[in-house]
């Protein structure tokens, strides 16, 4: 997991600067990692730890579809945050109960 979890955040801050060619680099390996991943995980589809694999390619390829929208990983969180903080401010008050 630390390994997936170092690659993601080098992935990026590579697309953060725009550095193509280490985005490309890591793409790549990236898609061979997952390939790899996924033939493990077919091997061993028996074994219930081949689960853990399978979430760290699950992983990789989110990263790598989040890449082809040219959307930061980091911004995806960002976004989702901004937007329920969005949600809580437009949300109107509860008026106050009147007592008879």
């Amino acid at each position: 997991r630390k390994e997936v979890d170092e690659a993601i955040r080098q992935f990026t801050v590579a697309l953060q600067e725009n550095d193509e060619r280490k985005t490309s680099k890591l793409r790549k390996a990236f898609e061979k990692r997952t390939d790899e991943l996924e033939d493990f995980v077919l091997k061993y589809e028996d074994d219930e730890r081949a689960i853990l694999f399978e979430k760290q390619r699950l992983r990789l390829r989110r990263a790598l579809n989040l890449a082809a929208t040219a959307m930061p990983i980091t911004s995806v969180e960002e976004k989702n945050t901004a937007a329920t903080k969005k949600k809580e401010e437009e949300a109107p008050s509860t008026p106050p109960i009147k007592k008879d």
